[in-house]
């Protein structure tokens, strides 16, 4: 078992908090090597990989609640392409 401390270093003032988390074997190799691969450092992987979860779960966080918002309005899925497309023009 590894255990990382993820930090991040960086020149511009931004308030961190260090955290220590428990990963298995197989779960560090992949880590080292991705980070490898980008020339970044465990952390920085594993800050991103933390981020991009919490965004996601954000998303669906938002989208269950506006499913369950009894006063919502929907539109068809034909009237919101259309009026996708012609935002985009």
């Amino acid at each position: 078992m590894y255990y990382f401390v993820l930090q991040c270093n960086v020149k511009v003032v931004i308030n961190m908090t260090t955290i220590s988390l428990r990963i298995d074997n197989d779960l560090a190799a992949k880590l080292e090597k991705i980070g490898q691969l980008m020339e970044r450092s465990k952390s920085f992987i594993a800050r991103k990989a933390i981020e991009s979860y919490i965004e996601e779960i954000d998303i669906l966080t938002e989208a269950k609640e506006r499913y369950e918002d009894k006063k919502a309005e929907y539109i068809k899925y034909d009237e919101f392409k259309k009026e996708f497309n012609n935002n985009r023009n």
